[in-house]
């Protein structure tokens, strides 16, 4: 003759078990290191014509009040254009600057153009890219803005 709660001790350990992986990844976030900057973007207009830009602005906010080495790398098709301003092209797509301690949040402004192949009437690029702080990569928490460039 079988016990009446042979079923129930597997359950119990199975919810156990589930239990203390959710608590385990719960605390491990709870005690995981904070970034030291986060990162804010905007581009206005987001869609464009050939021959006209838009501006990118990234915004860094300084969560640890300490003077940090920043570079932004953009990963963008050869067909979009990227400035420091609105005038000096980025020499391999690379951008770098200091964020002082003194300043909790500062923005970068960058001007973009996209150009279309012959025959294209429209076509979205992303606008993707990293940020290294003090030479480690910035876990990427932001989306990848999308530039829209038309035919005129």
């Amino acid at each position: 003759m079988r016990p009446r709660n042979s079923g129930i001790a597997p359950l119990v350990a199975i919810i156990l078990i589930i239990a203390l992986i959710g608590a385990t990844i719960y605390i491990a976030q709870l005690f995981s290191p904070k970034p030291p900057i986060e990162v804010a973007y905007s581009l206005e207009p987001s869609t464009i014509k050939e021959g006209e830009r838009s501006q990118l602005t990234l915004t860094f906010n300084n969560i640890a009040l300490r003077t940090h080495e920043i570079e932004i790398v953009f990963d963008i098709s050869h067909r979009i254009s990227i400035y420091e301003g609105s005038e000096r092209l980025l020499r391999e797509n690379t951008y770098s600057f200091v964020l002082e301690a003194t300043d909790p949040s500062e923005q970068r402004v960058f001007t973009v153009s996209g150009s279309l192949e012959a025959g294209t009437l429209s076509s979205q690029y992303p606008i993707a890219f990293r940020v290294f702080v003090d030479g480690n990569d910035l876990r990427k928490t932001w989306g990848d803005p999308i530039l829209t460039v038309q035919k005129p």
